[in-house]
């Protein structure tokens, strides 16, 4: 069904650049490029390091550099690096195990109402792969929809409290901040309740009971693993959170598939058509490709979508992300408010609330968003 052409690859390519802008500095890509590459030499890895600003290296780039020693051992990294990686490492290990910690008292909460539970996302990566470090801000776990309302009585028992979502629950220490679990009844896909309920049962019945973290829990067989990954990175990139997690499921998905001898790529296919996420799945995928060139089989793709409904996600995508969000940010921004000083800025500031409270009406009709998407791109 799918075949890119000039059309097709104008639109998605201009997202894919605009999400590269935003995530990737300019040296980050042969960064990826080099941790996924066969053979790497020292040599290569010293012109690419030299290459990075000190002021430019965060967090993420630590990491992404650990992995690159992981995947390639006999290469070393510059001595004016080692000390700054090994501290963030250590610094990322003590937050991990925080995190940890809480999961353990949570996770043993939910095992004494014999309530099953799966592991998920960056949680459970850190566990099929110890040695990969990761940054986990909380440990997101799925209970059977049927147990959810019993599973939201637990936290306040052992001392948690806890903001309450349609579909999941996100946990706190009382009088605190600090990241624990996530609890969910179903998984958010950005499509819609109905559809991404209906993998569920799917999910329980193909998992594998393990000690996680010394906890009894369910984790995903790699499929699914590799189908959440993909989705909740397409829902990361639409809304902007997490954002560097991107990054990492490079990684994430080049391990699933490699780790698993006879890959089955009809459950990712079925996963994708029972939750209407076709266009994340294939969007995700070419994201990921652009990235590292045929990081993922493609051969999947052609029976999940056609590229008119790609280009139409694309648009639906950059009309959330790139119009909607940022104009509703800057409505309601109070410093904008405060500097209207004369005629012109009341007018402009008149026209913005204008605009958000129209796109405000219709940013859920798709036709209204096509629209407005070719007007930004020709106008904006």
């Amino acid at each position: 069904m799918l075949e890119m052409n000039f059309k097709t690859k104008n639109v998605v390519n201009k997202l894919i650049k605009r999400f590269f802008d935003e995530l990737l500095l300019k040296n980050d890509e042969n960064l990826l490029k080099l941790t996924f590459s066969k053979n790497v030499s020292q040599e290569d890895v010293n012109l690419l390091l030299s290459s990075y600003d000190k002021e430019d290296l965060n967090g993420t780039h630590f990491l992404l550099i650990d992995y690159l020693q992981k995947e390639h051992g006999n290469i070393d990294i510059p001595e004016n690096l080692k000390f700054p990686i090994a501290n963030f490492l250590r610094l990322q290990k003590l937050q991990n195990l925080k995190v940890i910690s809480h999961f353990k008292k949570i996770g043993n909460g939910i095992n004494s109402k014999n309530i099953p539970f799966m592991i998920m996302k960056g949680g459970v990566m850190k566990f099929l792969r110890p040695n990969y470090l990761r940054a986990m801000g909380d440990i997101d776990v799925l209970v059977p929809e049927q147990y959810f309302e019993e599973t939201k009585k637990i936290p306040a028992e052992i001392g948690y409290e806890y903001m309450d979502f349609v579909n999941s629950i996100d946990l706190h220490p009382k009088n605190s901040e600090e990241g624990t679990v996530d609890i969910h009844g179903w998984i958010e896909m950005g499509t819609d309740y109905k559809y991404e309920r209906t993998i569920n049962s799917d999910l329980f019945s193909r998992a594998k009971e393990e000690t996680v973290f010394g906890v009894n829990a369910l984790v995903p067989c790699n499929e699914d693993l590799f189908f959440l990954t993909l989705v909740n990175t397409a829902k990361n990139l639409r809304a902007k959170t997490s954002p560097h997690s991107a990054v990492f499921s490079l990684s994430d998905c080049k391990y699933l598939i490699d780790s698993k001898e006879n890959f089955d790529w009809n459950i990712v296919i079925e996963n994708s058509k029972k939750t209407k996420t076709e266009a994340q799945v294939v969007f995700t995928v070419k994201f990921i490709n652009t990235i590292v060139p045929n990081l993922i089989p493609e051969e999947f793709l052609k029976s999940l979508i056609s590229e008119k409904d790609l280009r139409n996600y694309c648009k639906e995508v950059t009309f959330t992300r790139y119009i909607y969000n940022p104009l509703q940010v800057k409505s309601r921004d109070e410093k904008f408010v405060e500097d209207v000083k004369n005629l012109k800025d009341f007018g402009n500031y008149i026209a913005l609330k204008f605009t958000y409270k129209i796109l405000k009406r219709f940013r859920k009709n798709k036709n209204f968003m096509h629209i407005v998407y070719d007007i930004f791109e020709k106008f904006g």
